[in-house]
């Protein structure tokens, strides 16, 4: 009976259907399979064949998979040692951290795979941006170790594409285990339970907190017991001044106030939560205002803070002057102070930012190298130590600057001055390479005698004019660098009598068009300097850079009678023609 089974036969009784897929056996004609030992009276003949199609198709493409994962595992890349793939996974993560979509990695082949999936360390830092997905994931795969958890603005609620409350509701059994955590821009829906969040939880190892609310005046407290390790606070809007003693264990605080909180914010609360961080390190605060706008003296004494690095401050200048005046800023410090004028109810200077008492930023006595930039929009002020870091990384090497930008729709009489960079040359007296880049307009009038008289370790001199409207008499300022350098100091007994007496290059870039008259006054200047410093020669550099095009003839005539003119008095003369001053 078991034969004519087989064999497809029917022996009066209905076949013994297999249990899984209600098929006894089959055969193939070559094309496609064939039921046997089904009858339709028992069942529905075309339902069963169906079945057994979707399941001959399913065995297909297991079959198919093992086949292409046995072939890979045969490849020598999924051979390597697992303890070399993870070095090179947590290599790929480092130079990718924030982009979500570094684990496509995984994907080369199953055995990297399974190597990724099982390392902790892969997944404690997660990016979330468009969906919880990857959230839940890493926060499994990152088991027990500390995870910092950074949520893009992309992928907040207002896009549509995350809801805040899902992604705090998986987040609340972390954490124990956050280390930093950037809740990013925060809608004004989400405010509250993101605030509920932080009052109602403890954070044992969190080291860096980062809350970017879009609503106005938010009161937060920070206890020490809930927030143990905090160390990095980066936020806007909210006021948490109030948790002094959360403040003092910080080592980096970014607060942008967006020009005012409510009225509990004062600048003396400000001063107090500033001098109780005694760890600072790092200290950003942008758009700060106060409602009263009459900032009063605060009772709060100088504060030194040995360990800090950096000091960024964009904001009204009253408030910075005051918070400046409040501080001691170490020398090995980087000053960033830059005008904020939505509150400004005047024209503002450089005197209106920096602390009378200049004691607050002794990074001052030690710039040796400095470039002044002044527009009649801007005046920009930047110091620093030494001249090969300019070289290096012009922008980043500066240790202090000081930004002044006054919008022409601001103030009509808000002009800037180039005296409001050059009087802070006065307490700069280790300078030994000064850049001064401004117009012919405003060049003319600067008190040149007073802000080059208290540089005696000048050796290098560089000014560019360039063209405005209001230039003036050209050559005029060219005249008036030359007199002061030729000229006895304020004080005829400093500085051995002589401006700048170890100035050794001049260089001169400008839009005027050179004369033989100028040639002359040149030479003058220089023989009375020379007669002054008591040497030979009054520099051992003296350029001169044309900005224009003169026929050629003309211009090596001019250059020609220079060149001989000024020789017996300087070692090197230059004398050159440049499509632009701005090629400086």
């Amino acid at each position: 009976m078991a034969g004519d089974r087989l064999r497809g036969r029917s022996t009066g009784q209905p076949p013994e259907l297999l249990s899984a897929d209600g098929v006894h056996s089959v055969t193939f004609d070559g094309r496609h399979p064939t039921l046997v030992g089904v009858y339709p009276e028992h069942s529905d003949s075309i339902t069963q064949r169906d079945q057994f199609l979707d399941m001959v198709r399913q065995r297909e493409e297991e079959r198919g998979c093992m086949h292409f994962l046995t072939s890979s595992c045969r490849a020598p890349i999924s051979r390597l040692p697992a303890e070399l793939l993870a070095e090179v996974f947590l290599y790929v993560k480092g130079n990718n951290a924030h982009w979500s979509g570094w684990h496509r990695i995984l994907s080369i082949c199953r055995h990297w795979f399974v190597v990724g999936a099982a390392m902790p360390r892969l997944w404690n830092h997660i990016c979330v941006r468009r969906s919880v997905d990857h959230l839940r994931v890493s926060l499994a795969r990152s088991k027990t170790i500390p995870v910092e958890i950074d949520l893009k603005p992309t992928g907040m609620s207002r896009t549509g594409n995350l809801a805040f409350a899902e992604v705090i509701s998986i987040i609340m059994p972390h954490v124990h285990r956050l280390r930093v955590l950037r809740l990013g821009t925060i809608s004004v829906a989400d405010v509250p339970n993101a605030l509920a969040f932080l009052r109602s939880r403890s954070f044992p190892v969190l080291r860096a907190l980062t809350a970017y609310p879009e609503s106005q005046s938010h009161t937060l407290e920070l206890e020490p017991q809930r927030f143990p390790s905090l160390r990095e606070l980066c936020f806007e809007r909210l006021n948490v001044f109030s948790s002094i003693a959360v403040m003092s264990q910080l080592t980096t605080l970014r607060f942008n106030a967006f020009n005012g909180l409510d009225d509990a914010f004062t600048m003396d609360s400000l001063l107090t939560a500033i001098s109780s961080m005694a760890n600072l390190e790092d200290l950003v605060l942008s758009h700060v205002y106060f409602r009263n706008t009459v900032i009063y003296p605060s009772a709060c004494s100088k504060v030194g803070f040995s360990r800090l690095r950096s000091v960024e401050m964009t904001m009204d200048a009253a408030v910075t002057k005051r918070i400046l005046s409040y501080m001691i800023i170490p020398p090995s410090s980087r000053v960033y102070l830059a005008l904020s004028l939505v509150h400004a109810t005047s024209p503002q200077t450089f005197q209106d930012i920096l602390p009378s008492d200049k004691s607050s930023l002794p990074i001052l006595s030690e710039l040796t190298v400095i470039r002044i930039s002044a527009t009649w929009a801007m005046v920009a002020f930047r110091g620093s130590i030494s001249p090969d870091d300019l070289n290096a990384s012009p922008t980043l090497a500066y240790r202090f600057q000081v930004i002044v930008d006054v919008p022409d729709y601001e103030f009509e009489e808000a002009d800037p001055e180039l005296d409001d960079a050059l009087e802070v040359l006065e307490y700069t007296p280790q300078v030994h390479t000064l850049y001064i880049q401004t117009s012919v307009s405003m060049s003319t009038g600067a008190a040149w005698l007073h802000a080059l008289s208290g540089l005696p370790k000048l050796q290098r001199l560089t000014v560019v004019l360039t063209f405005d409207a209001y230039q003036r008499t050209e050559g005029t300022t060219v005249n008036t660098i030359l007199s002061t350098l030729s000229s006895p100091p304020v004080d005829p007994l400093a500085h051995d009598g002589v401006i700048c007496p170890i100035l050794k290059r001049l260089r001169l870039v400008g839009s005027w068009k050179w004369t033989v008259y100028m040639t002359e006054r040149v030479v003058e200047y220089l023989e009375a300097r020379r007669q002054l410093l008591g040497r030979q020669i009054a520099l051992q550099e003296l350029s001169i850079a044309l900005h224009g095009r003169l026929p050629s003839e003309d211009f090596q005539e001019l250059k020609k009678g220079f060149e001989e003119a000024a020789s017996p008095f300087v070692g090197r003369v230059v004398f050159e023609s440049k499509a632009s001053p701005l090629e400086e």
